[in-house]
């Protein structure tokens, strides 16, 4: 009998009160229920002590008590209406669910958000833009609004033990933000390996209380708190929109559909060069993994062929240990330490800041007005850098990102599982984490890939093209042929050697590659090819310990001059802030083979890399030598002697001294 009249006075004051008839039915079910166990016992107690709980739950135990004694349907629905005079409106009830669950959500994200918001290198890494923010904030709204819709739909099923779930299972939810922020905040957290065990003890133990008794109040306290830290909400998402933003530069490479930043004169077609420059930069490409005995490896075909009618140099040094040192050095032809700041980049001179737009660039090596010159990479912002000193720019990230606002949301959802303790979510962010940066890592190497296919096929003037290649590097995706060869348990392990060698094999098939696309547009031969990596791979399991100095620089350096049919093998050390004079040189001698001896003779001089930069002297005098301290890979051999081999014949020596 208590039941039906629960049951139909439920109906009754959710018609009168307009309040969901879940919500109704919970409280006559708790309290009835209570009653009912109390009153077979006995023992008035029970609703002794629900009326001293609030002005609220009383109103309803003296209400239940009535409907005890009466057992009378009309007094289950005059207590029902009663008890609407001391509760809120059916929309203002979920409203103050909604924000709730907002808040959760919110204490999910807060640890991504404080690395983003608070971090400029994370944003600047992630070239982050204004469509990422929004993204991520209307990640969390959605979540929310499906929380929502979840508790709603469970509410309107009047089932009162699915909605004690809910409850409860947002209690966890809220548990878990808390967690996560604590091992974000405190280093120490994750340091021992019994805290989270302990805590999530913890947890679930008060959870397990709070279910056992109806009249717990956790679940109401739990939600007031919510509500009162909610505007926390709106200071975090203002400074997310509010943060300096690091977009992607990705100008079209249509010659019709670009606009030079460059003015450019008049020049007769006598005056317009025919040799284009290709400078290609295969990342963490490691001169002991391709070389044996002074000889590519023979696996290694193309590569192997490029070699045979290039100059070969087995002394050749990048000018950092990472991509973030060595590219803008390289840019730059400089050994500066380089200065990434929030808003500007550029190098740093006896402790100063030197911007690079009083510096030549390494694209200055060509005259503007007769080329026309690319930068094509990843992780690097070749615009910030160079500004309007390169007429196409293409740059891409080396974290993933949307390609529409849905996969944007999704992304940032992921990232944000990084920092959750729990162990199912750690299990599913390392599953999807994998899956999204797979799916990444081939849309950036076949982008790279088409751009610079593009360029080349280009019908243009004379081109000056910096491709900035993402093999070997790891992840190790990719067979022999440029395909995906993944998913892979040790596609992310930094050492792993077989791995490498397979992503250099794709590297080989590449270069052959962009070699047959300049022999299908007859402009192979005429061009300028250069081959080269901004570090080594320095992974490689032969190294005890991640190298340092020139092990770390060391890397593979083949340049095919314009015209070079046949092989060339320089032993003398060569560093990357030689390479715009080498390719002044190349560009300018009738013969660049046979003056090579004398040209490399001239660049090993001593001198101070920033001065020379600044001055207008031309791009052969040398550019660097200037050893800084603790600065990995800047030492320049000073004393170094040249050996040209060229068709099987030993050259004369030259030795060269400061």
């Amino acid at each position: 009998m208590i039941g039906t009249g629960t049951s139909v006075g439920s109906r009754a004051y959710a018609a009168v009160s307009r309040r969901p008839v879940s919500e109704i039915r919970l409280w006559s079910y708790v309290s009835v229920k209570h009653v009912r166990r109390n009153s077979d016992n006995h023992d008035d107690a029970g609703v002794d002590r629900l009326e001293g709980r609030s002005h609220k739950a009383s109103t309803l135990a003296s209400n239940t008590r009535r409907v005890y004694d009466s057992q009378d349907e009309k007094s289950v629905v005059l207590s029902m209406v009663d008890c609407a005079k001391h509760t809120t409106s059916g929309a203002k009830a979920m409203v103050a669910r909604y924000v709730a669950i907002q808040f959760v959500v919110f204490l999910l994200f807060s640890p991504y958000l404080a690395n983003v918001t608070t971090g400029y290198v994370t944003r600047r890494n992630l070239m982050w833009t204004l469509h990422d923010s929004i993204a991520v904030l209307a990640c969390m709204v959605v979540l929310a609004l499906a929380g929502l819709g979840l508790s709603q739909l469970i509410r309107r099923r009047n089932r009162p033990p699915m909605i004690r779930f809910c409850e409860h299972f947002f209690l966890f939810v809220f548990g878990a933000g808390v967690l996560a922020v604590l091992g974000f905040y405190i280093p120490a957290w994750k340091a021992h390996v019994w805290i989270t065990p302990f805590a999530w003890l913890v947890l679930v133990g008060l959870i397990a209380f709070s279910w056992r008794r109806p009249t717990s109040r956790a679940v109401s306290s739990v939600r007031v708190l919510c509500l009162v830290m909610s505007p926390t909400m709106l200071i975090v998402a203002g400074q997310l929109l509010q943060a300096t933003t690091y977009p992607p530069t990705v100008d079209p490479i249509s010659l019709s559909t670009v606009a030079s930043t460059i003015t450019r004169t008049a020049a007769s077609d006598k005056e317009k060069p025919s040799s284009s420059v290709y400078l290609i930069i295969l990342d963490a490409w490691s001169y002991r993994r391709t070389f044996e005995n002074g000889a590519v490896l023979p696996h290694l075909v193309n590569l192997a062929a490029f070699a045979k009618q290039s100059v070969t140099f087995h002394d050749a040094h990048s000018l950092g240990s990472n991509t973030r040192i060595s590219i803008p050095r390289l840019l730059y032809q400089t050994d500066l330490p380089t200065h990434l700041g929030k808003i500007r980049v550029g190098f740093k001179k006896n402790g100063a800041y030197m911007s690079p737009r009083g510096l030549r660039c390494l694209f200055s090596a060509v005259p503007p007005e007769r080329y026309r010159t690319y930068a094509i990479g990843f992780h690097v912002r070749y615009r910030q850098w160079l500004g309007d000193r390169v007429d196409v720019c293409r740059e891409y990230s080396w974290f993933p990102q949307g390609h529409n606002f849905a996969s944007a949301c999704a992304i940032h959802a992921v990232r944000a599982m990084q920092y959750w303790l729990d162990p199912v979510s750690s299990q599913w962010y390392s599953k999807m984490k994998v899956a999204v940066d797979d799916r990444h890592a081939v849309q950036i190497y076949e982008a790279i890939r088409q751009d610079a296919l593009d360029v080349i096929k280009q019908q243009s003037s004379a081109k000056f093209a910096l491709v900035h290649v993402p093999v070997p590097h790891m992840p190790y995706l990719f067979d022999g042929s440029g395909n995906y060869n993944g998913p892979s348990d040790h596609a992310w392990e930094w050492d792993h050697l077989e791995g490498y060698r397979r992503n250099l094999a794709c590297a080989d098939h590449l270069v052959g590659e962009f070699m047959s696309a300049l022999k299908e547009v007859d402009k192979f031969d005429d061009a300028l090819v250069i081959l080269t990596s901004d570090h080594t791979w320095g992974d490689d399991p032969a190294y005890e310990r991640f190298p340092e100095g020139d092990a770390v620089t060391h890397v593979p350096f083949i340049v095919k001059l314009p015209r070079q049919r046949s092989p060339v093998t320089v032993n003398s050390r060569f560093d990357h802030g030689n390479l715009a004079g080498l390719i002044q040189y190349a560009l300018a001698a009738p013969d660049a083979v046979a003056g090579l001896g004398d040209f490399l003779s001239t660049v090993a001089a001593p001198g101070d890399s920033a001065s020379a930069l600044e001055a207008d002297t031309p791009w052969s005098a040398p550019q660097t030598g200037r050893d800084q301290t603790g600065s990995a890979g800047n030492a320049v051999n000073h004393n170094s002697d040249f050996t040209m081999v060229e068709t099987g014949t030993q050259a004369s020596g030259v030795a060269v001294s400061e």
